[in-house]
């Protein structure tokens, strides 16, 4: 069948109007479908948070003797007193208390802790005692506490409250508390004392190993 140019105008005109009319209703259809939207994420990619450093310092009360004493030997031939506070002759040997770390300095106490200490003594045995000798007493072993007058080597001004300044009889009290000598041993920079003795020994003191065991004892101040 023959179409004239009047009928294929015709039919291209209807096919673009289907078209057109079937892309519109697609279009309607599409619109009416529901679109969900995506999650949101909050936030700039960025985490916060704290920590903590803590430590704890805990109190340590301690104490060592860092010299002892030790006059050697000798016989005296007329009253002597030996001292670790001064220069003594005791009949052809000499003994000077000034040595500091040697047998004839003092008995140091040094605070090796961290808190203020107050420091006590007790000893084994009292002048009559230790010299064991008719006539000899308890004023032939006496003691002090020095904190003032330190050799160069040592501290000084290290007791803070209560020091011994006065020359007393080595205490003995067998076995019980002792004596305080520092009520608050300091434990910076200064932080010892020393316990100077005196002993008296006679032309007839019993020969033999003369010796007290001096028992410290510090506890937090």
């Amino acid at each position: 069948m023959d179409l004239t140019n009047k009928s294929l105008a015709l039919l291209l005109i209807a096919a673009i109007v289907i078209s057109l009319g079937g892309t519109i209703i697609s279009l309607n259809k599409l619109s009416q479908v529901p679109v969900t939207r995506p999650i949101a994420l909050s936030g700039t990619g960025r985490a916060a948070a704290t920590g903590n450093v803590s430590l704890v310092i805990g109190t340590n009360a301690s104490c060592n003797i860092d010299a002892n004493v030790s006059w050697g030997t000798g016989a005296a031939t007329v009253n002597r007193t030996l001292s670790t506070d001064a220069n003594n002759n005791w009949d052809g040997w000499s003994c000077n208390g000034a040595a500091y770390g040697s047998g004839c300095s003092g008995m140091v106490i040094n605070n090796t802790g961290n808190v203020l200490l107050n420091v006590s003594y007790n000893s084994s045995v009292n002048g009559t005692g230790l010299l064991t000798t008719a006539g000899q007493n308890e004023n032939d072993f006496t003691y002090t506490v020095d904190d003032t007058t330190e050799p160069a080597t040592a501290d000084s001004n290290s007791c803070l409250l209560d020091p011994v300044t006065d020359w007393a009889n080595v205490n003995y009290t067998n076995g019980n508390n002792g004596s305080n000598i520092c009520s608050s041993l300091n434990f910076t920079a200064n932080s010892s004392i020393t316990i100077d003795y005196n002993v008296t020994v006679t032309s007839d003191t019993t020969p033999g190993i003369k010796s007290a065991t001096i028992y410290i004892a510090c506890t937090q101040a």
